[in-house]
């Protein structure tokens, strides 16, 4: 959008909010749930747990950023994690890039764990495996 003087002008709250859900849904849409459940089963040797994905802009405002939506998942020895999942968008790149992106930001967050510094620790991460289109989307 361009004002009168050429200069982009800031998208009004309600394009944000309408650009929000488009993103929001669009990932929601292509989301493979069942493909998040059998790798979760395998990483935790089928350990019971329960997954919360947010199935409205509303319920997902306190676990969305502004290029990931996050996914709670809740074993039942009180282990919790958080599936963390790029917008519909984020992943336009050249896949090699995401999925270098990605593993330098996975390593970097076990570095920093194993030395005993407070990040979540990293269990796996990858490049359209969630994904019913086999999009770029990447998660940790």
């Amino acid at each position: 959008m361009h004002n009168d003087f050429g200069r982009v002008s800031r998208p009004t709250s309600s394009a944000k909010r309408t650009l929000i859900t488009y993103k929001f849904q669009a990932t929601l849409a292509d989301l493979d749930e069942e493909a998040i459940s059998r790798r979760i089963a395998h990483l935790r040797q089928d350990a019971p747990f329960r997954l919360v994905i947010p199935r409205t802009v509303e319920e997902s405002m306190d676990l969305m950023g502004s290029f990931n939506m996050h996914v709670v998942v809740t074993f039942e020895d009180g282990v919790e994690w958080l599936v963390r999942i790029s917008k519909y968008g984020k992943g336009d790149g050249p896949v090699d890039l995401l999925r270098n992106d990605l593993e330098s930001e996975a390593l970097t967050y076990k570095l920093l764990y194993d030395h005993g510094i407070p990040v979540p620790a990293v269990h796996d991460w990858g490049v359209g495996e969630f994904s019913k289109t086999k999009s770029k989307s990447s998660y940790q």
